[in-house]
């Protein structure tokens, strides 16, 4: 699992069309260029998740670009000139066995919860997604990549989609995302409760009554 942070913590990845738009057009482009299979991602309001397998040894690379292209566009967008994520260390933990993966899969899935925004992660207002979600075609977004005519090589439309976790070859798909979305929903209710024993609220709902 790769987690990057925001720069002193800004909330800049709020959900936001333009910024939703950087963010998986940029990881579809990685993705087509680096070859890795990425299996969850989760995009919180100062930090992002990733779940993926790197199989050919180019997840360095893809860490650079990915973050380094994210990072322009909307410093861009923000009319920012500073850095946009945190010098700090890019946070890797590696997948060793096939319960590891799924286990990030979970957290990651899970994590809206955990990280008290919402009650449940499935109404996190964001990105959020993970295999076997349908492959999606993302638009090129529009002021950073040079178009074609004008001498890019990004292409205008590239497929964002997520692969299966290696492993558990003896589940069937439909079996294994049965599994995931349990899993998700057990730590999740484990996450919930830790927050109720403690008085905490949700972020949600403190939202809620201030409208």
């Amino acid at each position: 699992m790769v987690t990057k942070r925001v720069h002193k913590r800004q909330l800049l990845l709020m959900d936001d069309d333009y910024v939703n738009q950087v963010i998986e057009y940029t990881l579809a482009y990685c993705v087509w260029k680096y070859k890795l299979d990425v299996h969850a991602l989760i995009v919180e309001g100062n930090h992002i998740h990733r779940v993926d397998t790197d199989a050919l040894g180019f997840r360095p690379d893809f860490i650079r670009d990915f973050h380094s292209f994210v990072g322009r566009q909307l410093n861009r967008y923000y009319d920012e000139g500073d850095s946009f994520f945190s010098s700090k260390k890019t946070n890797i933990a590696d997948n060793e066995e096939e319960h590891d993966v799924l286990q990030r899969i979970v957290y990651t899935m899970g994590n809206p919860v955990a990280d008290g925004i919402e009650r449940e992660g499935k109404n996190h207002k964001g990105i959020r997604m993970r295999w076997p979600q349908p492959e999606r075609i993302i638009k090129k977004p529009k002021g950073f990549w040079r178009p074609i005519e004008k001498g890019g090589v990004t292409p205008d439309e590239l497929p964002l989609r997520f692969v299966r976790p290696p492993g558990y070859e003896g589940l069937t798909d439909n079996e294994l995302d049965t599994l995931l979305e349990q899993r998700t929903l057990d730590y999740e209710k484990q996450a919930r409760e830790e927050r109720q024993e403690t008085d905490k609220e949700f972020l949600s709902a403190v939202g809620a009554r201030l409208e």
